[in-house]
């Protein structure tokens, strides 16, 4: 027994060099850091609210003002611009919007690579003087919306 014992003692001292060197020598997954830029192009503009007069699905634009700031275009159907301020993946927005409708506040949050943003924001009609809270998907390329709030 202590024979046994002692070449399982040997065989073990031989393999730990062996295994500590494998586990120190393996990479990391290289990260990836997105910015601003890779929000840049055609979106799909989704709302859950179909009913109601600023619903459905629609096409916006998204630039990059700079690297923490982007440039959403046609917001909320109103072929209006909307500037918001990127952090992260969280993204907050909040201002007239045009004559007629003001963002009272406005978050978001970025997900699924950079190809999913989901936004939810009060809106102010200054003509009717009253508020509405909207919650929209944006999708870039050729993704369902469906799709990707399953995945």
């Amino acid at each position: 027994m202590k024979r046994f014992l002692k070449k399982l003692l040997i065989i073990s001292a031989l393999f730990m060099p062996v295994t500590f060197a494998a586990v120190s020598c393996s990479e990391d997954a290289p990260s990836y850091a997105y910015s601003t830029k890779d929000l840049e192009g055609k979106w799909t503009w989704n709302t859950d609210n179909s009913t109601g007069e600023f619903g459905g699905t629609f096409d916006v634009n998204i630039s990059k003002v700079s690297d923490t700031k982007i440039k959403i275009n046609n917001f909320h159907n109103q072929s209006a611009s909307m500037e918001a301020e990127i952090s992260g993946t969280t993204i907050t927005f909040s201002g007239d919007l045009n004559s007629q409708f003001e963002v009272k506040s406005g978050t978001g949050v970025i997900s699924n690579g950079y190809q999913t943003i989901t936004l939810k924001y009060e809106i102010f009609d200054k003509d009717e003087e009253e508020s509405e809270t909207v919650e929209a998907t944006l999708s870039v390329g050729v993704i369902s919306k469906k799709a990707v709030a399953e995945n």
